[in-house]
């Protein structure tokens, strides 16, 4: 294993074997500068100021310590408190970026999985941060088989996945785990079930993002696939919650009426299904109105909504304004649909 492998399996391992999956700045800095770009590119880690700064003025301790509220700045360094009796100072001039730490966006992760297996079913949070339903895929040596991504799969205590797995395995199922864990744990055999790592299917793109390598478990409409085919090009991540009839965009709340909400989230389900297709005003009207309170003019009353929607995208941060009409395209005489070089769209259960 050459050293960049060996880099993204000690990532890895510890996105799977740590509870939360956060990353703070004394783990960030050991990882080599190609593994932290990829990670940021590809969208699978964001990062974020933190309330404890990642100290290392005692000699021989990494420690992180609390952040002084109202926070100090002194040019390019924060004051920060330890609470540790035994240090030799009470507060610490600490670096700015010290206080940043990154947190994987798993629902992110599920995206990305789905871009490259291009699933024909809708993906499932089953567990909260544990387990997915990836979806359904066309397999190379199955009609379909049921994919699922799973963290902490080989822990041996109650919050492992194991635990959340159908018990009946359908033959050819695929789980997907973050890496093989650091003996002498092992990885549990799930057998007639397929486990595959993905620290064993990385492609490092040109484009600095990670590719997926997923020729042995998909068939495609001519029966291969390509690693440029795979990257994770979608600018925006679109999830849908049903119940709180909101849409999360690239990580930003966007709460539209209920009519403007039930258009697009039909659209996303359309899209799930088959992502080439146009859907009709007709056919967004049936699902997105009441059926005492169907308009008169289906055509203007699906192209209102539909402008409304781009406008709060945009207003609220989450579009770029040249996107505003290639997210949803529009086609005369055909009706609506996501793009599907922009979007990647995952659903609450």
């Amino acid at each position: 294993m050459d050293d960049m492998s060996n880099a993204w399996l000690t990532s890895l391992r510890f996105l799977d074997a740590d509870a939360e999956g956060l990353v703070d700045y004394h783990t960030w800095e050991r990882w080599p500068d190609d593994v932290r770009g990829r990670l940021e590119q590809t969208g699978l880690l964001q990062p974020r100021d933190s309330a404890l700064a990642a100290c290392d003025q005692c000699a021989g301790k990494r420690c992180r310590v609390p952040i002084e509220q109202p926070i100090t700045w002194q040019g390019t360094h924060v004051t920060a408190r330890c609470g540790d009796t035994d240090a030799p100072v009470s507060t610490a001039q600490i670096r700015r970026e010290r206080i940043r730490v990154w947190t994987p966006e798993w629902m992110r992760w599920v995206a990305w999985l789905r871009q490259a297996l291009r699933p024909v079913t809708q993906a499932e949070e089953l567990i909260p941060q544990r387990l997915w339903k990836v979806g359904r895929i066309r397999a190379s040596d199955q009609p379909t088989v049921m994919v699922y991504f799973a963290r902490g799969l080989w822990w041996a205590h109650e919050h492992s996945a194991l635990t959340y797995l159908p018990t009946s395995r359908p033959d050819g199922d695929i789980v997907i785990t973050l890496a093989a864990p650091r003996p002498p744990a092992r990885m549990p055999d799930l057998a007639p079930m397929r486990v595959v790592t993905l620290a064993e299917r990385l492609i490092a793109e040109d484009d600095g993002q990670w590719g997926l390598y997923v020729d042995d478990l998909v068939i495609t409409g001519t029966g291969t696939t390509h690693s440029s085919a795979l990257r994770v090009a979608p600018r925006y991540h679109l999830h849908f919650d049903a119940e709180a009839a909101s849409v999360v965009i690239n990580g930003i709340t966007l709460s539209p009426s209920r009519t403007e909400y039930r258009i697009f989230h039909t659209l996303a389900q359309a899209f799930g299904l088959s992502p080439d297709t146009y859907r009709s005003d007709q056919y967004l009207v049936e699902r997105a109105y009441d059926a005492d309170d169907e308009p008169g003019d289906v055509k203007q009353a699906v192209k209102q909504r539909i402008l409304a929607l781009r406008k709060k995208m945009v207003d609220a941060g989450c579009l770029d304004p040249s996107d505003a009409t290639r997210l949803i395209q529009a086609k005369s005489g055909y009706g609506y649909r996501l793009n599907r070089h922009l979007a990647t769209v995952t659903f609450t259960a």
